[in-house]
């Protein structure tokens, strides 16, 4: 089948498909598969990430519900998946930073303690609160930041309420950035890079230079 995501630990890469998920180690060559038989919760896999901090794998579904794979085996957060709420469940992204996981979903970002492995907060961020398909999210030393339908959007890593939509600024529509979607949006080396329509953008001070465009379309982005 297609592969639609792809992660790696030190010693092993999985991949996934939307059927099942394959781990490869490096060493042995030895291949694993897991599908539904061998524990996951479903098929409909969107979005794999591997968490090297806390050596787990986190996998999400196109129905938010979310496994994560860990050294004593799949554990399953399904709160998000018995939200009964008409508009797009899919988990696009996971960003995992020292147990606290934010995945970017069709709701907005939800927040995760990946020790407790529980649903910490909701980060609903839509212009006027709605619901905001988020893409993508990552953080510098200063921000937040979220790829979403309406734009890139940020906040203050000291909000002391980033549930608050209106504590969010979007920063598409102006210094460089059309006002138009953001599809990812990614930290390297301390520098934020934006992906919008096909090219990537890098933000220097306020404005945001072109960092990469050849005129084809991007189809994803991810650092490694």
């Amino acid at each position: 089948g297609t592969t639609i995501d792809v992660t790696a630990s030190a010693n092993r890469v999985y991949a996934a498909t939307p059927f099942s998920l394959f781990s490869v180690d490096l060493s042995s060559e030895e291949m694993e598969r897991f599908s539904k038989v061998s524990g996951l919760s479903e098929t409909g896999i969107s979005t794999i990430q591997f968490d090297r901090l806390a050596q787990k794998l986190w996998i999400g579904y196109t129905n938010s519900n979310i496994d994560v794979l860990t050294a004593k085996g799949i554990v399953n957060i399904p709160e998000l998946k018995r939200e009964t709420v008409n508009h797009d469940k899919t988990i696009y992204h996971f960003f995992t930073d020292n147990n606290t996981i934010y995945a970017s979903t069709g709701l907005g970002v939800i927040v995760l303690n990946g020790e407790k492995y529980e649903l910490q907060d909701s980060w609903i961020i839509g212009n006027n609160g709605q619901y905001m398909s988020t893409y993508m999210f990552t953080k510098d030393a200063t921000h937040f930041y979220a790829a979403t339908a309406e734009g890139l959007k940020r906040t203050p890593v000291a909000n002391p309420n980033p549930a608050d939509f209106r504590s969010w600024e979007t920063l598409s529509g102006s210094n460089g950035l059309a006002a138009t979607a953001s599809r990812g949006v990614v930290t390297v080396d301390g520098k934020i890079i934006a992906w919008q329509a096909d090219s990537l953008f890098v933000q220097n001070g306020t404005t945001w230079d072109l960092f990469f465009g050849n005129g084809l379309a991007i189809t994803s982005i991810n650092t490694s």
